[in-house]
């Protein structure tokens, strides 16, 4: 038994060094920003994510890119190839958005013994197939378009808002706010992406590239949770859930990665 598991342990790392030598594996890691209309809305006076109406990027920002990609060389030529991806990006608020609800807090913070406040941040795991073509442009260097489509699932995470124990209550109308506590929880979706990338490999292993990647037209939807009390009603504070609906995005994204190509 012993030494059916030495026998089966050395095939199975010759058959990952063959593979590395078909250098078909590749990982990569890198920055990626928010473009175009990636989280617009197109419901009047809508304010999700903490945004203006004027805001095309929905509050987003800039994050990062981690990923890997497999190529099956068609033929037995590595000219061209399919190619098969996954990415997890994940993008933060947009700095104004972070730093205008950093402001508003500060302005009441005093009133209360207790204020939490967070933006929602974005999370997109796009998965791709397509086609991979490279040429040589130099003695240790090659250039590759690897066009792609496939699906990409998205995640928005929580915003919320936390205000309790008001020392100096917030005016509501003739009521005095005392507490409000409210989380908004977003829905997730799946829908159709592809995309463009061009890069270079340098000396068969370290690669360098730029992509622009649409992950679909996606509906945000969701449900918020909240709690409040006023003077008027102290001893019993009002709480519930509500469903929302706030428009459609469509996340775009520019990303530069770089990889290691075993």
């Amino acid at each position: 038994m012993k030494k059916s598991v030495i026998i089966l342990g050395f095939a199975l790392l010759m058959s990952l060094s063959a593979s590395a030598q078909k250098s078909n594996w590749s990982f990569f890691a890198g920055y990626n920003n928010a473009v175009g209309s990636f989280a617009r809305v197109d419901v009047p006076n809508n304010d999700w994510a903490l945004i203006s109406n004027t805001s095309i990027k929905g509050g987003a920002g800039y994050g990062f890119d981690l990923g890997f990609s497999y190529r099956q060389p068609l033929g037995g030529n590595d000219k061209y190839c399919l190619v098969f991806s996954a990415d997890f990006l994940w993008t933060n608020s947009a700095y104004s958005i972070r730093h205008n609800l950093n402001m508003t807090m500060a302005e009441v913070r005093s009133n209360f013994d207790k204020v939490n406040a967070k933006s929602p941040n974005f999370i997109n795991v796009p998965v791709l197939a397509g086609f991979h073509y490279e040429f040589g442009i130099g003695k240790n260097a090659e250039m590759f378009v690897a066009p792609q489509i496939g699906a990409s699932f998205r995640h928005i995470t929580d915003r919320s808002a936390e205000f309790i124990g008001a020392t100096d209550p917030i005016m509501e109308g003739n009521n005095a706010l005392y507490e409000y506590v409210y989380v908004d929880n977003y829905y997730n979706s799946l829908a159709f992406a592809f995309r463009l990338t061009a890069g270079f490999v340098f000396k068969e292993h370290w690669i360098v590239d730029l992509s622009y990647l649409y992950t679909g037209r996606l509906m945000v939807e969701g449900y918020e949770d909240f709690r409040f009390s006023t003077n008027s009603d102290l001893s019993n504070p009002i709480s519930g859930s509500t469903s929302f609906t706030a428009g459609h995005t469509t996340p775009m994204f520019v990303t530069i990665r770089f990889g290691y190509r075993l």
